[in-house]
């Protein structure tokens, strides 16, 4: 036992003698920053340009982030540009992040590269990461016409990385007006940009917690819950309906609220969302909206380069600590929906899993997707992660039932990218079930009518023949 215990502990210590060596062979000759503060989101934009100064090729990179904003991460995208191409080739993350050993403010993951470093070689490395809920307003309460602050302190002021970093800087948009920041010298702040450096010579894991507390207008609109349904009938059409219930996280309005200093002053709306857009693919028809107390009663439909818009315009501004709840729908043909795949005889519904309202963070979607009586054996590609639940509804005249897929989604912001394709079988010959049961049921009442009727008669018959 003690020799299989000494051979374990040599082979741990040597992997990770191994990683350290890998760690100071790698460098980073060049890291850039930028951090968008504009919304309720943080959209980060890293380049890193990587250089190889050990004496063998290296094939993995260890990436870290801070733990801070992990929990927060809707979407994180790493990508090699190679011979300057303008898109870069994705990579996959061996594993699953996990806390650095050097410091618990790191998580870190190892990526693979899609061409190997040699030695004196360079690599560079795009890093795409929005992030929601880290922003908070500061004050937290104001009064209508104050323009709301906002604070960011979940980062860190430098590129955190396992590798020495030679030049670092960082840029962070706002949108109007730094009122304090924690970054050390040298800092460029103007109106609309903070400019952190360039830093040199940074050593590994170096960590210096940046807040920054600034103006931000931007209304922050998150919805608790949507839910996204989607109906396919084969008879032409596919069914859209969005059930919304959207509050504004951000500064809460106390005191009292004019509206007639909202229609006549443009400074006693700031910071409020008057309306509401929505997006839908270029043939959405039979468009239309509701909520149960009339809040919104006006629209303004008009066609976009994405598609057609659909401006949502609620009777009262939605201000900090207000919500709304209501249902939004429209259809699509048939045609434009779903295609038939000749060769396998399967039916693909392409479409986006993301709700239709624009720059809302949804903190639970669903999406309901219910497929045509008779349908089976259904496949599901998603690019967002989703738990699947699977039930049966049954609808106008339906005998079996159809099958629903139930896809449940976590923090999904704008700029995901949420494609979803979903494949399944299905015989024609199924169309012809609602007609026959119909028919069935109308020739069953006809003939009851019929039989009914001719009984009546016969006993008219029999009583006057009694009487005769």
């Amino acid at each position: 036992m003690g020799a299989k215990l000494r051979t374990f502990l040599l082979l741990c210590a040597l992997a990770a003698l191994g990683r350290v060596e890998s760690a100071n062979a790698l460098v980073i000759e060049q890291a850039n920053r930028e951090i968008d503060l504009t919304t309720q989101r943080v959209l980060h934009s890293t380049k890193l340009t990587i250089k190889n100064d050990g004496r063998s090729k290296e094939e993995i990179i260890n990436l870290c982030w801070p733990t801070s904003l992990m929990p927060h991460a809707a979407t994180i995208e790493v990508g090699q540009l190679k011979d300057e191409e303008e898109r870069p080739s994705k990579l996959i993350p061996k594993g699953d992040w996990a806390a650095s050993a050097v410091t618990a403010s790191a998580s870190c993951a190892d990526f693979t590269l899609a061409t190997p470093l040699a030695t004196g070689d360079k690599a560079e490395i795009v890093i795409e990461a929005v992030y929601t809920k880290v922003l908070h307003a500061r004050p937290a309460e104001i009064q209508q016409g104050d323009y709301q602050r906002v604070v960011y302190n979940v980062d860190e002021v430098h590129t955190l990385s396992p590798y020495r970093i030679i030049k670092d800087s960082t840029k962070i948009n706002i949108i109007d007006g730094v009122e304090s920041h924690s970054a050390p010298s040298p800092v460029n702040v103007a109106k609309k940009v903070l400019t952190l450096g360039p830093y040199s010579n940074v050593a590994p894991f170096t960590t210096a917690p940046l807040e920054v507390h600034y103006k931000n207008a931007f209304p922050f609109l998150e919805a608790g819950s949507v839910v996204r349904e989607i109906s396919i009938s084969h008879w032409g059409n596919v069914y859209f309906e969005e059930r919304y219930d959207i509050s504004h996280k951000g500064a809460k309005i106390i005191g009292e609220w004019s509206r007639f200093s909202t229609m006549t002053k443009e400074e006693a709306s700031i910071g409020a969302a008057p309306q509401l857009p929505a997006i839908m693919p270029p043939k959405a028809r039979w468009i239309y909206f509701r909520d149960d107390i009339g809040n919104i009663s006006t629209s303004r439909l008009r066609p976009t380069p994405q598609g057609v818009q659909a401006v949502l315009i609620p009777r009262f501004p939605l201000f900090g600590g207000w919500s709304i709840k209501f249902i939004f729908g429209y259809s699509l043909p048939l045609a434009d929906t779903v295609v038939k795949d000749s060769r396998t005889g399967r039916y693909a519904l392409v479409t986006s899993a993301k709700p239709s309202v624009k720059d809302v963070v949804v903190e639970e979607l669903q999406v309901r997707v219910i497929l045509p009586e008779g349908a089976y054996d259904p496949q599901i590609e998603s690019i967002i992660g989703y738990d699947l639940t699977n039930e049966k509804q049954y609808t106008y005249f339906d005998i079996l039932g159809r099958n629903v897929l139930v896809l449940n989604m976590r923090n999904v912001a704008p700029e995901n990218a949420a494609g979803l394709a979903i494949s399944y079988k299905f015989a024609s010959s199924a169309l012809l079930l609602k007609p026959l049961v119909l028919s069935g049921g109308l020739l069953i009442i006809v003939s009851a009518i019929i039989m009914f009727t001719a009984a009546g008669k016969g006993e008219d018959m029999n009583r006057k023949l009694k009487i005769n």
